[in-house]
């Protein structure tokens, strides 16, 4: 971490916690977001979305400006935004430098997609996926496959979310995920059969 170069970047600070890979669509109303927006469109920059909603997380995502869905007469804007990668947030800036948007000095944490998945892994998200009635052909047509596509698909509370990110490797974030597809899949069917009117024992 310590040889990893320190960046400066505007900063959006959220009470949501987004996976790279995954899109959010955000409405844009604040002065100082509004700011933000537009250097992100004149200059293609990127921005971060701090987690510092969850206790003692110094966490967040580098997000890029996907798409401007909607302009107001106002300078209200609808965007999404979509997750590029995980960064530590090492100093927060009220303000970045002459702009009113915040900022702050970041390091990247690593790059997600260099983690090979584990096979154990893979086999319990394609029962996953079967429960959903797709198949894993599909959803990499849909998405590229990595640990954060696999854990967007879960629907993770913010809870289990910061639980992930918290944890230090590639190694331990997959045997998280490992486990908490075992759950579900033991889960799932009796929520059905629960559905259906009869009960397991």
């Amino acid at each position: 971490m310590s040889a990893q170069r320190q960046l400066q970047i505007g900063l959006f600070p959220l009470n949501t916690i987004i996976f790279p890979g995954e899109e959010l669509p955000l409405h844009i109303f604040e002065p100082r977001y509004k700011e933000l927006m537009r250097d992100c469109e004149s200059t293609g920059a990127q921005f971060g979305l701090p987690f510092f909603g969850e206790k003692n997380s110094n966490l967040g995502v580098l997000v890029e400006l996907y798409e401007v869905t909607k302009r107001y007469e106002n300078g209200a804007l609808d965007v999404v935004v979509r997750g590029v990668d995980l960064i530590e947030i090492i100093n927060f800036y009220p303000k970045l430098t002459n702009n009113l948007y915040p900022g702050g000095d970041i390091r990247m944490i690593n790059n997600y997609k260099k983690s090979p998945l584990e096979p154990k892994l893979i086999h319990e998200f394609i029962k996953f996926l079967g429960f959903r009635e797709e198949s894993l052909e599909e959803f990499i047509a849909a998405t590229a496959l990595h640990l954060y596509s696999i854990a967007g698909a879960l629907y993770m509370n913010q809870a289990d979310k910061i639980e992930l990110l918290n944890l230090s490797s590639s190694v331990k974030k997959q045997h998280f995920l490992y486990n908490y597809l075992v759950f579900l899949n033991a889960l799932i069917p009796q929520e059905h059969a629960v559905k259906n009117g009869w009960y397991l024992s």
